[in-house]
């Protein structure tokens, strides 16, 4: 199974884009100049087959793509970009996914194997333990994801894995759906345990707790601060003496 890095990106959102303070094109394109460099390590390492890069603000790359040359994996990366026709009054859970929808269907995208598995990944953020997330991933998941069931019953986005059907079954089929709603990770939740593809296998729980560092774009606090450090060491404990507690 190959595993594709597959990372979001609006470096110039449009003004008045929901729930989004960190919103600065400058400060954004250093946020996935740093990002890219961190992955790039984990393509060279061989923790992923190829790297997608995809950006629908229609802002110019060349800084990217020259990190990419620098290292000789101009290969191994695709820079897929466009101009997202939709208004910035739209749920940003649907913006992405309209973004997922014209990546897949770009004629630029390498033709994976059907059985490939992509790994969506926000593109400003920073997975710290990526490599152990995807080594753990379960091999027969065409749906990873992690879910949560306390405060709210929400499957996060920042990081799901799934190859192409499962993305068609449960993600195009419904696009209409996630544009009616601001919160995106609940109805996700609901989709995945209420009305789940009969024909998928989906996998609710990450065998690792994601080591996450980066910005948050509603408010700007970084993920990787004493409070979220602090999260994520509650949540590691929870796992292993309580693992049925999804918090």
């Amino acid at each position: 199974m190959q595993n594709i890095l597959l990372l979001t990106a609006t470096i110039a959102p449009k003004s008045g884009t929901q729930s989004l303070t960190h919103a600065n094109p400058i400060a954004r394109l250093q946020n996935y100049v740093d990002a890219l460099n961190i992955y790039l390590g984990e393509l060279d390492r061989g923790t992923m087959d190829h790297l997608v890069f995809a950006e629908n603000s229609g802002h110019p790359l060349a800084a990217l793509e020259a990190q990419v040359a620098a290292k000789g994996l101009t290969e191994r990366v695709t820079f897929l970009s466009s101009v997202s026709p939709l208004g910035p009054d739209n749920p940003r859970f649907f913006l992405e996914l309209d973004l997922l929808c014209a990546a897949f269907s770009d004629a630029r995208l390498p033709a994976f194997p059907p059985d490939a598995r992509f790994w969506k990944v926000t593109g400003r953020y920073v997975i710290r333990n990526v490599r152990e997330i995807v080594r753990t991933a379960p091999a027969d998941a065409d749906i990873y994801v992690n879910s949560r069931t306390y405060p709210v019953k929400w499957s996060e986005f920042f990081i799901a894995a799934f190859n192409q059907r499962a993305f068609d079954l449960v993600f195009a089929h419904n696009l209409e759906r996630f544009r009616t709603i601001n919160n995106g990770e609940e109805l996700l939740f609901h989709l995945l345990n209420e009305e789940p593809p009969a024909a998928l296998t989906i996998v609710q729980r990450f065998r690792r707790v994601v080591s996450l560092s980066g910005q948050r774009g509603w408010d700007g606090r970084r993920y990787d601060d004493l409070r979220g450090r602090f999260g994520r060491a509650v949540r590691i404990v929870a796992n292993r003496l309580a693992p049925g507690l999804w918090i």
